[in-house]
């Protein structure tokens, strides 16, 4: 149908788009190399990512959660945090486009202290990751998308690298969801 073809052109058009904003934000993340810590609210950067996305999040019907700690600011290098964020949200909506569950569908971001350092967790309900590719996800050129590059999470674990942060990745495999959890230490001019 019309509708149906609409649909899938608005996909396509919105994964170019995405794929050109990511060389972009990478082009200048790295122009801006040099980048200057400063302190930044974590809600408040959530906040400013999902700003980026409402129509998609309300069209593929993916309720957002968050349980965070209240006012929570890092010393971080704010541009490439954003651009984390970004990837980390990008994945999780096309996880949810790749998925065949179609109900309650959510993304949920969590943030905790634990033995000194903060972890913020990203997680979703969708497609998830198989076993095989848990163990490549981060590596450079590897992507499961057919319109993908495979740099997005590529540069997101440098960007942490960078900031003195690291990032894992969990799933229980195939339509059972992904956490991404980023551990950032408390040392690096950050308390909670």
């Amino acid at each position: 149908s019309t509708l149906n073809k609409l649909s899938t052109n608005t996909t396509r058009l919105n994964n170019k788009i995405d794929l050109m904003t990511e060389v972009i934000q990478a082009q200048q993340a790295y122009a801006g190399a040099a980048a200057v810590n400063q302190p930044v609210n974590i809600e408040k950067a959530i906040d400013e990512t999902l700003g980026l996305f409402p129509e998609l999040l309300k069209a593929e019907q993916i309720s957002v959660q968050k349980e965070l700690i209240s006012n929570l600011t890092l010393n971080l290098p704010k541009n490439k945090f954003l651009h984390t964020l970004t990837n980390l949200l990008k994945n999780s909506i096309q996880a949810h486009q790749s998925s065949s569950q179609s109900k309650d569908r959510y993304i949920k971001f969590k943030t905790e202290k634990n033995n000194g350092i903060i972890v913020l967790s990203i997680s979703d309900n969708g497609c998830g990751i198989s076993k095989e590719n848990l163990k490549r996800i981060f590596s450079h050129g590897f992507t499961t998308k057919q319109e993908g590059y495979g740099f997005g999470l590529h540069s997101c674990a440098n960007y942490l690298e960078e900031m003195g942060a690291s990032i894992e990745v969990s799933s229980n495999g195939e339509e059972k969801g992904t956490t991404f959890l980023i551990s950032f230490p408390t040392s690096k001019g950050n308390s909670a």
